[in-house]
């Protein structure tokens, strides 16, 4: 670090020229200063109007659809700004970008929509690597993470390193010197995609991989010498596990609180992916981080998604909780237990649990049917969302995907629009909550005093509030179940109906979160809708009957000085209960096929993330289609060296699937590859259940032990569309396999 703190220096003496300069070039392109918001928001229409309950976002822009989109109802544009392009040298800001970006922004507004700013933190400038070469994440495996050379990929180590942190503190502060203040909302997340995560999970060729072993991360290490999947008998697990998350929420309170110095509005923070849920950390650290759990197999632990946790320690009123899976397919929001839950409904009832309440928005994961945007409408709706944002404006002219006149039509049958008028930006959101007399679901053994989340309130019914069914589903309040998985809290539970499957309690060997209901659809025609609720009060004032504005008020007064609160986690906390190794690790049952009838993996892809300046990557590329795991297995629970061990996984996809990879891949118990081979040119049927198989003769020198099969779909860029489903066997002598 030493080395590195010089060209810091350097980089702050240059920061008055730099200021200068900028102020120079406000002055020629007309940008707005602090001072000015108020005049900028009334001179571009941002004013208190009458309200909108909802409001209504695209993201992308690309000049030409303004008058059409305006028309349809929407009123907020998200603009994406790169910290690459706006500094293309370190300290020596882009005149060039920065004049194009504000004449973009002019436009917008003049037609009279809201900007939501996404600071593009993630898309890292191409020097800073090579003036800080202790600027990347660094895995277990001594892996540094490069992204690939994608856009987007949050390759700067934001999180444990202080210079990189101190980069962006100025990147931030020049921005609103250099376009103002007047923005709808700006979003933070900072990582991959621009979301409050870790590197991803599998990398370089190594799966369950923790980005904390670089030098700065390792001297915060409380356990610097431990690697995820030793044994750790003095609770290294839980440490590193409380230290790790922590770092996280570390890294998001710092955007908050930096942010604040700069920006006074809406804070919308992305939470990505599907969450670690209830007493999944404690099943994770029991197993030593060894990446044999549902959450650790489908990366959650690994990229830090700890909602819970996260959103716990946010102390800025004025920051909306955001979803980029507002169109999970997967999950079962009528379930007591919250591990079962769509993300948007476990962030809602996060957001609900809050003091004060936060409000929540979000947006669908991109290449969106018609059927998904009505789905997408549904779940703002029935969790009341402030609004939504639809992913991504090329795709609605694409005639591919669903079209703005899909987009317009939706809009209109949710909110009915008079005519379009200017958007407004006053007080408290729409639709919040009021949480009265709400259940709370108790976690147990969770990590980090993770807080109790109570389901959010949709009915009047202490059955409805508890379940999360409306009264019309529920049952009486005398019928009764309580979940294993949290048992201090004896919960009413909804009675089947013919088009809703009974909750089901998940056992110890299968993650909740897996376990579909029987009605779980595909994302391309979602035929289970959220459950209709019983319209929320609101905290403010009533919607209006008569014509409303495009953009309904979420700003909160802010105190621009506050502060995010230290991050608890340099001394690790006791679990409640001990940590014990899985019996399945040490000696793995005979029969090594999950114990339920249908598990599924809810993976979750950004779909054209990847693009930039309008070229496809391989990430843009990804199709994202729900793969259905029904089973995963080996033709022997043990099996001995220079024998035959034959693999075979059960597939069924939500949609026709053509010319993917099925690969399958053999790590040992320290997470190391120890075989791997693919079948090619599989076609997945929609609906229809497909078995691959594969056969791997055990070499006879292999090390005695137990493994784990991993199982990935991959299209042929490679992009994974559906991951890592696991199954565990062991080799061993032949005497031994022999008594089995």
């Amino acid at each position: 670090m030493s080395a590195a703190w010089p060209a810091v220096r350097e980089h702050t003496r240059q920061r008055l020229r730099i200021l200068l300069y900028l102020c120079l070039l406000a002055a020629s392109v007309g940008i707005r200063t602090h001072g000015d918001v108020a005049q900028a928001a009334n001179a571009s229409g941002v004013s208190a109007l009458t309200e909108q309950p909802y409001f209504w976002g695209l993201i992308k822009d690309d000049g030409t659809h303004l008058t059409d989109e305006r028309a349809a109802g929407i009123g907020v544009k998200v603009i994406r700004i790169s910290w690459k392009d706006f500094y293309p040298h370190e300290g020596i800001p882009d005149p060039t970008y920065i004049a194009a970006t504000q004449g973009q922004f002019d436009r917008l507004r003049a037609a009279g929509f809201g900007i939501i700013l996404e600071l593009g933190i993630q898309d890292t400038p191409s020097w800073l690597h090579a003036a800080y070469p202790d600027a990347s994440y660094v895995d277990q495996y001594e892996d540094v993470y490069s992204g690939n050379g994608q856009p987007d990929s949050g390759d700067a180590n934001t999180i444990f390193n202080p210079t990189v942190r101190t980069l962006i503190a100025h990147y931030m502060h020049d921005v609103f010197t250099a376009f103002g203040t007047d923005f709808y909302a700006v979003r933070l997340g900072g990582g991959h995609w621009g979301e409050l995560t870790y590197p991803t999970a599998s990398y370089n060729g190594h799966t369950n991989c923790y980005w904390a072993y670089d030098a700065n991360a390792r001297a915060q290490s409380p356990t610097p010498g431990w690697v995820p999947g030793q044994n750790s008998p003095h609770g290294e697990a839980a440490a590193f596990a409380n230290w790790y998350l922590n770092g996280l929420v570390n890294y998001q309170n710092w955007q908050i609180t930096t942010l604040r110095q700069n920006y006074g509005g809406p804070i919308m923070m992305l939470y990505p992916g599907w969450g670690i849920r209830p007493g999944q950390l404690d099943q994770a650290v029991a197993g030593n981080l060894s990446g044999l759990t549902s959450p650790e197999i489908n990366g959650e632990v690994q990229t830090g998604t700890d909602y819970a946790r996260q959103i716990a320690a946010i102390t800025d009123t004025n920051t909306i909780v955001y979803t980029t899976w507002l169109d999970a397919p997967f999950g079962d929001d009528t379930s007591v237990d919250p591990a079962n839950w769509r993300p948007v409904h476990y962030l809602a009832s996060l957001a609900a649990a809050h003091h004060p309440i936060l409000r929540v928005a979000g947006e669908n994961t991109g290449q969106g049917s018609p059927s998904q945007m009505r789905f997408a409408v549904a779940q703002m709706k029935a969790y009341g969302l402030a609004g939504m944002v639809w992913y991504q404006e090329p795709e609605l002219y694409s005639g591919q995907y669903a079209t703005i006149g899909d987009y317009r039509d939706t809009i209109a049958a949710a909110v009915p629009i008079a005519s379009p008028s200017a958007p407004s930006l006053p007080s408290s959101g729409p639709n919040q909550p009021t949480v009265t007399n709400t259940p709370a679901v108790t976690t147990t053994g969770s990590l980090g005093g993770t807080p109790t989340a109570p389901a959010i309130p949709r009915s009047s019914t202490p059955a409805a509030m508890a379940t999360g069914v409306p009264t019309a589903m529920a049952s009486t309040p005398s019928a009764t179940a309580t979940s294993t998985t949290h048992p201090s809290a004896a919960l009413p539970t909804a009675s089947p109906s013919a088009t809703q499957s009974p909750s089901r309690t998940p056992s110890a060997t299968q993650s909740p979160s897996r376990t579909p209901s029987a009605t779980s659809t595909s994302p391309s025609a979602p035929t289970q809708s959220p459950p209709p609720v019983t319209a929320l009060a609101r905290t403010d004032t009533p919607v209006p009957s008569t014509a409303t504005a495009l953009i309904p008020p979420i700003t909160t007064p802010i105190d621009a000085t506050s502060t995010a609160p230290a991050i608890p986690g340099s001394t690790p906390t006791t679990l409640a209960r001990p940590i014990a190794t899985p019996s399945d690790i040490t000696r793995p049952a005979v029969s090594v096929t999950p114990t339920a009838t249908s598990t599924y993996i809810p993976t979750r892809h950004k779909k054209g993330r990847g693009k930039r300046n309008g070229q496809a990557t391989s990430a843009s590329r990804g199709t994202g289609l729900p793969m259905m795991f029904e089973r995963t297995s080996a033709s022997a629970a043990i099996v001995a060296p220079g024998k035959v061990e034959t693999f075979t996984s059960v597939v069924k996809a939500g949609q026709p699937i053509h010319n993917v990879v099925v690969d399958f891949a053999v790590y040992d118990a320290a997470s190391r590859l120890v075989w791997h081979s693919q079948r090619h040119h599989v076609t997945f049927p929609r609906f229809v259940a497909t078995r691959v198989s594969i056969v791997w003769r055990v070499p006879r020198s292999q090390l005695q032990g137990a493994y784990v099969l991993k199982l990935s779909v991959l299209d042929m860029l490679p992009t994974r569309i559906g991951s890592n489903h696991a199954a565990i066997f062991r080799i061993a002598p032949p005497h031994e396999s022999a008594t089995i």
